[in-house]
């Protein structure tokens, strides 16, 4: 049955123990390397945990993410009945520094890999990321032999630390890699606010 258990994870040990620095981009903003490390830890390190090996989904909900009102269901009850593998809140556009080169790792994968993308439609848009401080997911998409091999080729190009791929980028090729349309859903009916983004349902 369903459980009210709420399990928060914090990334520890040698992940903190680098010599933390920043890169600076050409409009001035630097990310640190401690932010290039949560990048990689919610790309592929986070669904590996011991804390998550009991569970078949997972809702996330970044520290600076807000529910302003209450929901009329459970998100992660309703991919459940539904057979959905993946929900999302929105999908915006990263600055091209921030995805320099991660394109082509991404159509090198395909190459090798043989694979035919199931969401073609999400990459055909330039520098496409889901809004990941929000998203709902089956643990599966990111337990298998073909997300491994995809995660393998993009943190091998080391485009994470030189350029600051981000997991709502990475996350998103997954999907639109592996998992077809009909097992993804948006949550554009949850009111949520996250910094500058407001998602606010008519009634």
């Amino acid at each position: 049955g369903a459980s009210n258990e709420c399990t928060t994870l914090f990334p520890h040990g040698s992940l903190w123990d680098l010599n933390l620095r920043s890169w600076r981009h050409r409009d001035g903003h630097s990310w640190s390397m401690g932010y290039r490390n949560m990048c990689r830890f919610f790309s592929r390190q986070i669904f590996d945990r011991a804390e998550l090996k009991s569970y078949d989904y997972v809702w996330r909900l970044d520290t600076d993410s807000f529910l302003f009102d209450t929901l009329s269901y459970d998100p992660i009850d309703l991919l459940h009945r539904t057979g959905k593998d993946y929900g999302y809140m929105t999908i915006l556009a990263e600055p091209d520094e921030v995805v320099a080169g991660l394109a082509e790792a991404y159509a090198a994968y395909l190459t090798s890999s043989g694979v035919k993308e199931a969401q073609p439609a999400l990459t055909k848009a330039k520098n496409r990321i889901f809004y990941t401080n929000f998203e709902v997911t089956r643990l599966g998409i990111w337990r298998n032999d073909k997300y491994a091999a995809l995660f393998r080729a993009i943190d091998n190009a080391g485009g994470i630390y030189t350029s600051r791929w981000g997991d709502a980028a990475i996350h998103l090729l997954n999907v639109a890699a592996h998992v077809p349309a009909e097992r993804t859903v948006r949550f554009d009916d949850v009111p949520y606010w996250h910094q500058y983004f407001v998602n606010a349902p008519a009634e």
